[in-house]
């Protein structure tokens, strides 16, 4: 069985413990019992500091917007921000409590010397300015390697931090997170049927797919963070997609379905005409606005949407297997316009 360890940086990039999380995909094949986690006590609490921060930050924004619409007591309440904070906090707790994930706590065999050592002859991780910021990820690796010694195991680890990344020794070996968890779900399932269905359904998906960012695209709304503009026309000249069926990453699979996230590239075209209020002047006198610019701009762009896909196995037959479309996540395409 691989041992594995997660980094802070991985867990936050990747959206927490999200249900489609990679980093939720990772335990629950240690809950099935495909590999075991280890993870030291100082990047839990470093985990659990970082996702209480952007919990309570989220929930204080959303709480402001709430506020504003009371009087519809009907649609919006006020979030109580330290009971949703609590609630939030267990999915970061139930993460650490599942079977196969070791928390090594702190008073775990650390050679002190070492860690000193890498400081003052500027080793990884203490090799890039401001160093002294990096003992904590020189504890934590100090810590894995005395574990994998004592284990006599090789740890994989998954970290997004420069000084972290460039560690690596006989019993510490990096690797990417999403290729690994993939690459262990497609060992342990047998999911040839799938990407034969996938491969069927594939013009299908797209043209699907297709008018969905093609009504995206010619929403008024994703274009609101542009500036001090008003739009008021939106052709959309083109659109373009291309499924990388091959890189999808599985996130739940049983005898009744699979979930599945697929990248697909987009390559749009788009010309939007506005009006542009960066000159312009209100008259109160005459109630209304002079020197408005009419504008028109062109985005010519290629970026990535994901999508999640439901194949359902419950049909009878391999044929009558069906993969449908559940979410597409556009996040990278409404950036473009931030």
């Amino acid at each position: 069985m691989d041992t594995v360890f997660v980094d802070t940086s991985v867990v936050i990039s990747n959206k927490y413990f999200h249900p489609q999380s990679i980093v939720t995909a990772l335990g629950k094949l240690a809950y099935d019992g495909q590999l075991h986690i280890v993870i030291p006590e100082i990047t839990a609490e470093e985990i659990r500091k970082h996702f209480e921060k952007d919990m309570r930050e989220c929930l204080v924004a959303m709480s402001k917007h709430s506020s504003m619409f009371r009087h519809c007591d009907e649609v919006f309440h006020s979030i109580e921000i330290d009971k949703q904070l609590e609630r939030a906090m267990k999915r970061v707790e139930g993460f650490f409590d599942l079977p196969n994930v070791e928390i090594l706590p702190f008073d775990t065999d650390c050679n002190l010397r070492n860690v000193f050592q890498a400081y003052f002859k500027e080793e990884p991780p203490f090799h890039l300015k401001n160093k002294k910021y990096e003992f904590p990820d020189a504890f934590v690796i100090e810590i894995l390697k005395e574990y994998a010694i004592k284990h006599k195991t090789k740890i994989i680890c998954f970290s997004q931090d420069g000084d972290f990344k460039v560690y690596e020794n006989e019993w510490l070996q990096q690797a990417d997170i999403k290729e690994y968890v993939s690459r262990k779900q497609k060992e342990t399932e047998n999911i040839r049927a799938f990407e034969t269905v996938l491969n069927h359904c594939k013009n299908g998906i797209l043209h699907e797919v297709k008018e969905k960012i093609y009504e995206h695209l010619d929403n008024e709304r994703l274009y609101y963070n542009l500036g001090n503009i008003s739009v008021n026309g939106i052709d959309v000249l083109s659109v373009s997609l291309d499924m990388a069926q091959e890189d999808y990453i599985i996130f739940k699979n049983t005898q009744k379905e699979m979930l599945v996230t697929v990248p697909v590239s987009v390559d749009f075209k788009i010309e939007i005409s506005y009006d542009n209020y960066d000159m312009a002047f209100y008259d109160r006198e005459d109630e209304q606005w002079y020197n408005v610019q009419n504008n028109e701009h062109t985005y010519d762009n290629v970026t990535n949407i994901y999508l999640s896909l439901r194949y359902d196995k419950t049909g009878m037959f391999p044929e009558q297997a069906e993969i449908s479309i559940e979410d597409i996540d556009y996040s990278e395409v409404d950036e473009l316009f931030e």
